[in-house]
Parts: C-alpha cells; sequence; structure tokens
C-alpha cells in the first residue's frame, strides 16, 4: 500500500519564544492543534521542527554534565599512569616477567576507549591483587606498600559509585553503552580461557618435572602462567563491573567471575606451597 500523500498529523505546537523545538507537543491535526492551542504557543510543521533542532546550538543543557567530565579526566589520569607503570615493569623485569607489566598497559589502554564508570571496578581489582601478592610476599617494604594499594583501591571503587550516577544521566539503559556491550561477553572470554589455561599449566608442570631441567621450558611455562593471571584478574574484574552495573547478559558475566576468581584462588594457595 502506498503512503498518503498528506499526513493529516503533522503539525506540533510550540512556545512563541522556544527556539530550539525541545519542548514541542505534537504531531497533531491541524484541527487539533488549533483546539488546543494557547496563547503564546504557535503551530509548526513536521519540517519546521526539524529545522529548529537541527540548527539549535550546543547549550549548558547538552554538554556533558560535570560530573561525567571529571570522571572521563580521572580515567585519561588513570590511563596514563598505568601506562607508564606497565612500561616501567616491563623493562625492569624483562620479557620474561613481563605479565604485570602487560596487565597495566591493557587496562591503561582500554581506558581510552571505555571512558566510564565501570573501570574503576577494573581499576580497584587489579590494585587489589597487586595488594595481595605484595603482602603474601613476604617481603617487609612491598607487604607495607600493600597498605597502600588497598587504600587507593578502596578510594577507586568510592569513584565508581560516584561517578555511576553521571554515565546513568548520559546513558539512557547501561546496556546500550560500550562497556555494556563488551564486558560481559569480555569477563566471560577471559576467565573461560584463564581457567583452561590454569588446567594447561598444571599439566605443563607435571610434566616438567618428569623431564630434564631445561630453563627455556621453565621460562615459557613461567611467562604463560602470568599471562594466564592476567586474564583470570581481567575475568573477574570485568564480570564484576557488568554485575554491579546491572549490565545485561548476566549469566556471562558470572561465568567469567567465577572462573577468573577460581584461577586467583588457585595461584594464591599455590604460592603457599612454593
Amino acid at each position: 500500500m502506498s503512503e498518503p500523500l498528506f499526513d493529516s498529523a503533522a503539525f506540533y505546537i510550540v512556545n512563541e519564544n522556544d527556539l530550539t523545538g525541545e519542548g514541542a507537543r505534537g504531531p497533531y491535526s491541524m484541527v487539533e492543534a488549533e483546539l488546543i492551542l494557547k496563547e503564546e504557543e504557535k503551530i509548526i510543521t513536521r519540517q519546521q521542527l526539524a529545522a529548529m533542532r537541527a540548527s539549535t546550538p550546543v547549550t549548558a543543557k547538552q554538554k556533558k554534565p560535570a560530573g561525567q567530565a571529571k570522571m572521563q579526566r580521572e580515567i585519561r589520569s588513570w590511563g596514563i599512569i598505568l601506562f607508564l607503570l606497565g612500561v616501567v615493569s616491563v623493562f625492569a623485569n624483562g620479557f620474561a616477567n613481563a605479565g604485570w607489566g602487560i596487565l597495566l598497559i591493557g587496562v591503561s589502554l582500554a581506558s581510552f576507549y571505555f571512558r566510564e564508570a565501570p573501570m574503576f571496578v577494573i581499576y580497584g581489582v587489579t590494585i587489589s591483587f597487586a595488594a595481595i601478592s605484595n603482602f603474601l610476599s613476604g617481603t617487609g617494604g612491598w607487604s607495607a606498600f600493600a597498605f597502600v594499594q588497598v587504600f587507593f583501591a578502596f578510594q577507586t571503587f568510592r569513584q565508581y559509585v560516584q561517578f555511576r550516577a553521571a554515565d546513568m544521566a548520559d546513558e539512557a539503559l547501561p546496556a546500550q553503552s560500550r562497556a555494556g556491550r563488551f564486558f560481559p561477553w569480555a569477563g566471560f572470554g577471559f576467565g573461560v580461557i584463564s581457567l583452561a589455561g590454569f588446567v594447561g599449566i598444571i599439566v605443563s608442570a607435571i610434566l616438567l618435572a618428569l623431564m630434564p631441567e631445561n630453563e627455556t621450558l621453565s621460562a615459557v611455562v613461567s611467562f604463560s602462567e602470568s599471562l594466564i593471571v592476567d586474564m583470570a584478574i581481567l575475568g573477574f574484574a570485568l564480570g564484576l563491573a557488568s554485575l554491579l552495573s546491572r549490565f545485561q547478559h548476566k549469566v556471562f558475566a558470572i561465568i567469567g567471575l567465577g572462573a577468573g576468581l577460581f584461577v586467583l584462588l588457585c595461584e594464591i594457595a599455590l604460592s603457599f606451597l612454593a
């Protein structure tokens, strides 16, 4: 069926002082519009309304809320700091022990794409695991520094709570954001891969114990283990961020969180046995 040549419900009512069309009411037929028209109001066509909205300058209302602007500055700062720390870590520890540096660099790069409140959960989980690792190291200086890291982790979770409202003001639904589309699936992927990789590392360690000593293979397994821990941290962090932000695909977020947490707990338990 062809469309009608004339749309009777193609008229809108706006205040005479409304230059943006934000307060437009309609659509109405011309008869309906004339019946409900009030003083200081006028009737415009759909084409006129579209032209008004297209030519509207950016107003204070359309600008990003102050809270969101502050949040994005904080995320940018975290991204720069973590990138520098990651690069220093890679060069200081060498590529064979670069797992932690690679994680920091990866999280820092994500900061420039996912400029949303859930990133603070990623920061908090990453710093928390660093604090746990330093505390379990048994070294006096690093154990003391772990308390500083706990403080920063607590602050990042506070920032998440603070800035989540800014995200909600900018996004109609959390699942429509970049993080909402990506985090649950990424958490699932990282978590499941880390779990499978952890099983592979256990098998590899058993085989190495039965073989003649080989430093190259031992270094490869050690490096692979550090990457698996990185993926476990990301699986747990992304899953937790998805659940706290009430993103869709909660089942996948839970699986990623659970798998990542299991691998991390196993790593902590093995550190006591080592």
